[in-house]
């Protein structure tokens, strides 16, 4: 059976989604990303698709490999399954506020994280990188207890305000409902069944690239550093372990030097000191039709070792 044959598509609720699988987020990939008016314009969405009693509301494809050791690698789709989780976080406080212990560990076994019968150890549905996963871990176990001065980094930043969006929304969904319980409930139910998203499960990292370059071709919105990555990451064939390490030392020297976001920034200069002006929108294709990877990959990587990065 081809690789391709391996490829598993399927069409299901986001919650579900979190429900019945396990995932983690590598370490190479970006941190969070998402602004309040994403989480914002999410939740409006959600909430006219519930009042105008849509079927369905389609999110997006979330591309994964695996399973290695009962979880997914999340190739594409963190961001909506970080923000969702939240969503369902900020659901269970509110049931915990209204002293409803039955519903609180319900959704949290669920769709959180449930206690493994034999170790008896925590076990999220959901693992964020190295940056987020421990703020995010506080987030969807008790918001009251975070000491936000622990954390200081700008993706630390949106997902305490992504957290702080939900449980206004919700709250203020709750005061303007005739039955805050039932309006709750609604709310998880079209998480679970009607909130689509298409999970395509890959079986190695060379498929799952090309899948996730595929989809964003066709029209998907996408940052131009996680193409680039991804690129990189398709091309670099048996040397993808020290390809990802090195694009782990880039991030963190370039976030290092300023709060900003500067992949972009610092790869365009990168061509440019090669190819001559390059405007961001034309960064992916140069690099795809200027540099093959035998001949981007090596020169990138040295120019990441022997330059000090400075803001």
């Amino acid at each position: 059976m081809s690789q391709v044959q391996e490829i598993n598509i399927q069409l299901d609720g986001i919650s579900n989604v979190l429900k019945t699988r396990r995932f983690r987020v590598p370490a190479y990939q970006r941190s969070y990303a998402w602004e309040a008016e994403h989480v914002e314009a999410l939740l409006s969405d959600i909430n006219d698709a519930i009042r105008g009693k849509e079927k369905e509301y389609f999110l997006g494809s979330i591309v994964v490999t695996g399973p290695i050791e009962r979880r997914y690698d999340v190739v594409d789709g963190q961001q909506r399954l970080t923000t969702v989780s939240l969503l369902i976080s900020a659901i269970r406080d509110r049931f915990r506020d209204e002293h409803d212990s039955e519903a609180e560990t319900s959704i949290r076994n669920d769709f959180l994280a449930n206690v493994d019968r034999k170790t008896k150890e925590r076990e999220p549905k959901l693992a964020l990188n190295e940056v987020d996963n421990e703020l995010y871990q506080e987030l969807i176990e008790d918001k009251s207890t975070i000491d936000p001065l622990r954390y200081p980094r700008q993706s630390h930043k949106r997902l305490l305000s992504a957290a702080d969006c939900m449980r206004k929304y919700i709250d203020d969904l709750c005061e303007h409902s005739a039955d805050s319980e039932e309006t709750l409930h609604e709310w998880l139910d079209y998480l679970e069944s009607n909130l689509k998203v298409i999970l395509v499960v890959a079986p190695d990292d060379s498929n799952a690239f090309i899948i996730f370059e595929t989809l964003n071709d066709r029209g998907l919105e996408l940052a131009i550093s996680d193409l680039l990555k991804n690129y990189l990451f398709h091309r670099s064939g048996d040397k993808i372990e020290e390809t990802k390490n090195r694009w782990l030392t880039m991030v963190a020297t370039l976030e290092s030097a300023s709060d900003d976001p500067l992949v972009v920034t610092y790869l365009r200069h990168f061509a440019m000191s090669k190819y001559g002006l390059v405007r961001e929108k034309e960064l992916f294709g140069i690099i795809k039709k200027n540099m093959p990877m035998n001949h981007f990959q090596p020169h990138l990587l040295k120019f990441i070792e022997i330059n000090d990065i400075r803001s």
